[in-house]
C-alpha cells in the first residue's frame, strides 16, 4: 500500500496543493475537506480510528497529545496506518511550502513501505 496522507487541523491547508503541485500523483487529504469536514473538531481517537480503516497515515504537528493517542491504541491492541510528527522547530507550521517539499520527499523515499503502526519525525530535506 502507498503512502497516503492525512493532514490534521494543524497542518495548514495550503500544503495540500503544494504537496500535489511537488508530487503529482501523490494522495493527500485535508481534515477540513475529508468526508466534508464532517471530522475537524473530532476526538483525536476518533480521527485515528477512522484514518486507520481508510489506510491515511496522519500528518500532524500535535507533539503534546498525539504520541500518547498512537501508544493507546498499540496498548489496547488496536493498530493505526501510521503517523508523520512534525516539530515546529524543524518545519513551521506556517511554511506550507517547506511541509510540502519534506512530505513529497518522504513520499519519494518511503511511499511503498508499509506504513502500519509506523511513526516518523519528519526532518526538513537537505
Amino acid at each position: 500500500m502507498t503512502l497516503r496522507f492525512l493532514l490534521d487541523e494543524q497542518v495548514h491547508p495550503a500544503t495540500v496543493r503544494a504537496l500535489e503541485a511537488a508530487s503529482p500523483g501523490i494522495e493527500v487529504q485535508h481534515i477540513y475537506d475529508w468526508h466534508a469536514g464532517e471530522l475537524a473538531g473530532a476526538d483525536d481517537a476518533e480521527v485515528l480510528e477512522q484514518a486507520f480503516l481508510e489506510g491515511l497515515t496522519l500528518v500532524t504537528f500535535d507533539l503534546r497529545t498525539m504520541p500518547r493517542h498512537l501508544a493507546r491504541r498499540i496498548e489496547q491492541g488496536e493498530s493505526h496506518a501510521g503517523a508523520v510528527l512534525v516539530d515546529d522547530k524543524t518545519i513551521r507550521q506556517n511554511d506550507p511550502g517547506g511541509l510540502a517539499r519534506a512530505l513529497a520527499k518522504l513520499w519519494r523515499d518511503r511511499g511503498q513501505e508499509e506504513w502500519l503502526n509506523t511513526i516518523c519525525f519528519l526532518k526538513r530535506p537537505s
